[in-house]
């Protein structure tokens, strides 16, 4: 759940985004095979595809290609400075949280491909991409961007449900995924389906994983390496077969 202080985290976040962008050569290679550029303008074509989603436009992006869709939109601001794109961002920032801050979380909403979501899944995909993105930026800038264990728990719990629409037929053992000092999430097969939420199934697990939450998002996300998860996160395994607690990495959304 996104409380009034995670909102003003972000808050913040953009701001430092905004006067960041500016300064930044906008051909660096930023992440994977985007550029500064690149990368700022899918952040900004996802802040505005949310907020539309959140009004009850149905979601274009087809599952099957969701590349496609990027790629549009990396095109469209073709043309448009550094400067140009981070107003934008801010702008359309804050229209995304007003819809957000306006809207029932147990409301369903039509996601990419026709999949209904509920809100507040959808809310923390598009601050997914806030956090994920922003540290892309800030890491090509050589600039420290830091979300707060809160925000990165709040983000990763929202989230991992998400692999039960993308990957129903996953084969997924029976982990508890917990957050040092912010909850957990657990996974499970149950009729041939996975399975993802807040309540814990009968039987001894076969995967406990404690992690810090930002490792956790990060690691899942790609943006740290095992090692640096490791150091970082100082996960502690245990149950039957512990080593399965690497399945978590395909458990989430690409951003």
């Amino acid at each position: 759940m996104m409380t009034p202080a995670l909102w003003r985290e972000l808050d913040d976040a953009i701001n430092r985004l905004e006067a960041l962008l500016p300064g930044q050569d906008p051909d660096r290679k930023c992440v994977g095979h985007w550029t500064v550029h690149d990368t700022a303008a899918h952040l900004l074509d996802g802040l505005r595809l949310h907020a539309d989603i959140l009004r009850g436009t149905p979601s274009p992006v087809d599952l099957d290609a969701p590349d496609d869709y990027a790629t549009k939109g990396i095109a469209a601001c073709t043309g448009m400075s550094l400067t140009e794109i981070g107003a934008e961002i801010g702008g359309s920032w804050r229209s995304f949280r007003d819809e957000a801050e306006s809207h029932p979380e147990n409301d369903e909403l039509p996601w990419h491909s026709g999949k209904p979501i509920g809100a507040h899944t959808l809310i923390a995909l598009a601050v997914a991409e806030v956090v994920l993105h922003g540290f892309d930026i800030h890491s090509a800038a050589g600039s420290v961007y830091r979300p707060s264990d809160a925000l990165a728990a709040a983000v990763l719990l929202a989230v991992v449900p998400v692999a039960a629409l993308l990957q129903p037929e996953a084969q997924v053992p029976r982990v508890e995924l917990r957050l040092r000092r912010h909850g957990s999430v657990f996974l499970h097969r149950a009729n041939g389906r996975l399975i993802v939420g807040t309540q814990r199934w009968a039987g001894p697990p076969d995967c406990v994983l404690i992690i810090e939450p930002l490792a956790a998002l990060m690691f899942s996300y790609g943006r740290y390496g095992l090692a640096r998860a490791m150091l970082t996160g100082l996960p502690l395994a245990y149950g039957l077969r512990p080593w399965t607690a690497l399945s978590l990495r395909r458990m989430r959304p690409t951003t």
